[in-house]
């Protein structure tokens, strides 16, 4: 289940973004509330605007990330850009994500930036108690072509280093060690 989505520089959306399932204590329950570890979440947003507003570019993200962790390894091509669209003012600066979501009522985080068409970062991490250890990390150290060299570390991911510092610059790990 997702807790909240947090981007930047991605679309129409120059500045921070944050889109939050998460329900605060003082609205009564409903049927669309779910309790877990992480907090009480709402199964269900809307999000309304005028035209031209935005909507459709704010659902971008979920369907971009989706897409990026999940296929980005078999879906693309070595030498395929990744489709992440900054904004038409911040080309120059990096594309922001933050994801943080519950598995088997495990709280995680996912942190994703692109510059470029590039990853330069990508980390998975995981609430250990009040406080997030990572999973993995991995942080760009040169561009080469068609792969990035990763400076690449681990807790308990099981992918091995030297095959995840060599992941595409246009994957993301997860989509690679699946």
């Amino acid at each position: 289940m997702i807790k909240y989505i947090r981007f930047q520089n991605f679309y129409s959306f120059a500045e921070e973004v944050e889109l939050s399932f998460e329900i605060g204590k003082q609205p009564a329950p409903s049927a669309y509330d779910i309790n877990t570890p992480g907090g009480r979440l709402n199964k269900a947003i809307s999000v309304i605007g005028a035209n031209g507003s935005g909507k459709s570019q704010l659902i971008k993200t979920l369907a971009f990330l989706s897409w990026f962790i999940s296929d980005s390894f078999l879906g693309s091509k070595p030498e395929s850009e990744i489709p992440c669209h900054p904004h038409a003012l911040n080309t120059e600066e990096p594309s922001k994500f933050e994801l943080e979501f519950i598995i088997d009522e495990i709280v995680y985080k996912y942190k994703l930036n692109l510059l470029k068409g590039v990853v330069n970062h990508e980390s998975l991490h995981k609430k250990t108690s009040h406080l997030f250890s990572y999973v993995f990390s991995r942080d760009l150290t040169e561009v080469a072509i068609g792969t990035g060299n990763y400076k690449y570390k681990q807790q308990g991911f099981g992918f091995h280093s030297s095959k995840a510092e060599q992941i595409r610059h246009n994957a993301s790990l997860i989509s690679a060690a699946h």
